[in-house]
């Protein structure tokens, strides 16, 4: 998106940037009138970025159900394609791993600038905790980035069994993150809800009688970026984009976990619109990059909207 979409709408003309599997490139949605009562909307294909030689007739029939517009007409069945498997996935760069374990967390160094480039992927830079899950026969461990448990901090997020990932021994890379009412990650919210050993703790350990002067609705969700182990493999060799496919396909939908999406190649567009949102700012990964575990390494970049730096500052009052 080039600007703000909600005015862009009303002023009947959106830009827009697609990564689909058949559209790709820069488009335009525009208010050609009403038709029936209803809004009609034109889809223009920018030449800037277009793929050169796709012609929309070589693609009559739906992405989801296989289907024609004639035949969705005439109430044909859908041909729903199958899904993608395992073995659709090349796993020749994993390694062997044996038993799931802790895998010490990759580090991103940080850039002043955001840019643009087709080997890259950008994602949102979450406004959470670090933290790796290893999930073994249904069980679940939570580490720190420094390998302390994590599990008082989340107690109802350990408890779950692993019915939100399809398969057992995996080990998963990603953020907890508290979201407020609105779904935008809230740091401060996270970290009232960690102070003790976490939201569920503090409402058992509170008594009824006690006041809360800020009530809290925060929602604690798991963002899922990378998955390093799977099944007795390694799969810190094989490449980022490689990794995250595996990832998105061997997990489940559950409202306690979510898939970390990216956009490839359009770095500064997105990095505008993180700013425009007010959001912590972007991580710009190699699509190609291994996992270089216990490295602040060159191919994980982050970017903030607002620098800051943490400082312990030390100090006395004379009485």
């Amino acid at each position: 998106l080039e600007e703000d979409p909600t005015v862009s709408v009303e002023s009947g003309e959106l830009k827009l940037i697609l990564h689909g599997e058949r559209l790709r490139g820069r488009f335009a949605l525009v208010r050609t009138g009403t038709d029936r009562g209803r809004e009609g909307w034109l889809l223009i294909r920018k030449r800037e970025g277009a793929i050169e030689g796709w012609d929309i007739d070589h693609y009559p029939t739906s992405v989801l159900t296989g289907r024609t517009n004639e035949e969705v007409a005439a109430g044909a069945p859908a041909e729903v394609p199958p899904m993608r498997t395992l073995a659709d996935i090349d796993l020749a760069g994993a390694q062997p791993a044996g038993t799931p374990s802790f895998v010490k967390p990759i580090l991103a160094t940080s850039v002043d600038a955001a840019f643009s480039d087709h080997d890259w992927l950008f994602e949102l830079k979450l406004d959470g905790y670090r933290v790796e899950v290893v999930v073994r026969d249904g069980t679940v461990r939570l580490w720190t980035r420094n390998r302390k448990d994590a599990a008082g901090y989340f107690p109802d997020f350990a408890a779950l069994p692993g019915d939100w990932i399809g398969v057992d021994d995996v080990v998963v890379d990603g953020e907890m993150v508290a979201l407020d009412a609105d779904g935008r990650p809230d740091i401060g919210q996270l970290q009232e809800l960690t102070g003790t050993r976490g939201l569920a703790v503090k409402r058992r350990e509170r008594k009824p009688a006690d006041p809360d002067p800020e009530p809290r609705t925060g929602t604690l969700v798991y963002h899922a970026f990378d998955l390093l182990q799977l099944a007795g493999c390694d799969l810190t060799p094989m490449p980022l984009e490689e990794r995250k496919r595996l990832l998105r396909l061997v997990l489940r939908e559950h409202p306690a976990v979510r898939y970390v999406r990216d956009v490839v190649g359009e770095g500064e567009a997105y990095h505008a619109a993180v700013v425009a949102q007010g959001l912590e700012g972007t991580m710009a990964k190699q699509r190609r990059a291994p996992y270089e575990a216990g490295t602040r390494s060159r191919s994980w970049l982050k970017i903030k909207t607002r620098p800051k730096q943490e400082l312990v500052v030390i100090g006395y009052e004379r009485g």
